[in-house]
């Protein structure tokens, strides 16, 4: 947790600043958790590895969709608070923004955990499905049965006996929790084991080790030499060679995606989900079996798809934006953080991630067009040619211009070890 976070949560609370000001103080927050480790990791040069840059940038983009994401509830409940006295207002009931019980149903329980952007009259029902629980998985991760989300032990799951509203939300525990939770939507309340299952966690801590240590193995010893087996006929043009080298780095590459996979989503998220209590263990879905793209990106990462459906596409809805173009711009944002988490860590500026995730928008529909024409198998078959295929092409396209940008030209000629000779 940022301590400039914590210092910024006793004037808001008090009011001590206005929206305007506050919202211009959390600009400037969002770039500096964006900006300073591009700047430190061309600072540090060569000192600083690869993964190193990797996890740097990973660790401060999920800081700044957390803080993007706290920024925009807290506003949609001061506008709720600002909808609920002028209604008290016209009513002639001078009760004040914030009664408590006396404004009826929209304070009660009946919100339920979020008290934020789904609730209240403010948003109206021009939400669409950010409204109501049967609505899916807009509503983010803290709600539990009500989006058809699996949770562990959700018999003992619960939520506090009185919701947290606003502002009594703006306190240094409440920002903590939020800052660990293996969630990028914030909630004031979140449903919460009662108790940690301290045998999960002795299985699942070194389960991530073991999982860890597989997963560099396979990329150092498997995965790095069957990339650099392609530097050289790529070099030289032998395009069926390249061709055929691409086919077969697909089989490692695949398998090193899928136990980083199985590493970040099943391990480490119930490990942390564990340790926090945190309720909602499902932060991924059957994407193996999508019939098109847009089915994998809605099941592929599901804290990200939550977190972008709830801040990014429903609000572009509600500006009067298409849903073309709100799709559009999801990706767009998407491509962005994709190339944030590869070209600051190798020092080169490239598009090659971006323009893969607005690639996905046109895949999508051709999927979509499969599916519907050839039955969804085909459409799977689509789904995974582009997994197959796609990311090998992407990241060789990365390798190649790193070797040349350290080591020059000359050097794909001359970098040939490989595991297919």
């Amino acid at each position: 947790m940022q301590l400039k976070e914590c210092i910024g949560l006793r004037p808001e609370k008090s009011e001590r600043v206005t929206e305007a000001q506050g919202m211009k103080a959390h600009f400037v927050n969002l770039v500096w958790h964006l900006a300073y480790p591009v700047v430190g990791i061309w600072a540090a040069g060569g000192t600083m590895s690869i993964l190193g840059g990797v996890i740097l940038c990973q660790v401060n983009a999920m800081v700044f969709l957390k803080m993007w994401s706290f920024v925009q509830a807290c506003w949609w409940a001061r506008d709720k608070r600002r909808h609920l006295a002028a209604a008290a207002v016209d009513s002639g009931v001078s009760n004040g923004p914030a009664n408590g019980p006396a404004n009826g149903p929209a304070n009660g329980p009946a919100n339920g955990p979020a008290n934020g952007p789904a609730n209240g009259p403010a948003n109206g029902p021009a939400n669409g499905p950010a409204n109501g629980p049967a609505n899916g998985p807009a509503n983010g991760p803290a709600n539990g049965h009500a989006n058809g989300v699996a949770v562990h032990d959700s018999q003992w799951a619960a939520l506090p006996a009185r919701p947290t509203e606003y502002p009594d939300n703006l306190t240094v525990a409440n920002m903590a929790y939020f800052t660990v939770a293996p969630t990028l939507c914030y909630e004031m309340d979140y449903p919460r084991n009662p108790s940690i299952n301290w045998r999960r966690v002795a299985v699942r801590g070194p389960m991530l080790a073991v999982v860890f240590l597989l997963h560099m193995s396979m990329a150092q010893q498997w995965l790095i030499p069957s990339y650099t087996a392609v530097l050289t006929p790529l070099a030289n043009g032998e395009w069926l060679v390249v061709a055929e080298r691409l086919c077969k780095i697909a089989i490692p590459n695949n398998l090193v995606w899928l136990v980083f996979f199985y590493e970040l989503f099943h391990v480490n998220m119930i490990l942390v989900s564990e340790l926090t209590r945190f309720a909602d263990r499902r932060s991924y879905d059957s994407w193996w079996d999508s019939e098109d793209m847009d089915v994998f990106w809605r099941r592929w990462n599901l804290p990200v798809h939550h977190w972008c459906i709830r801040h990014l596409y429903l609000p572009l809805l509600r500006m009067g934006w298409s849903r073309s173009a709100a799709k559009w711009a999801t990706f767009v944002f998407s491509g962005v953080f994709h190339e944030y988490l590869v070209s600051p860590p190798t020092r080169m500026f490239r598009v090659y991630a971006f323009l893969g995730m607005l690639a996905q928008v046109p895949l999508g529909n051709l999927s979509g067009w499969v599916s519907k024409r050839l039955g969804p198998r085909w459409g799977n078959a689509v789904v995974w040619f582009s997994i197959c295929v796609g990311q090998p092409l992407s990241v060789l396209l990365y390798v190649r211009d790193y070797v040349v940008a350290y080591d020059g030209p000359e050097a794909l000629a001359v970098i040939g070890s490989s595991a297919f000779n």
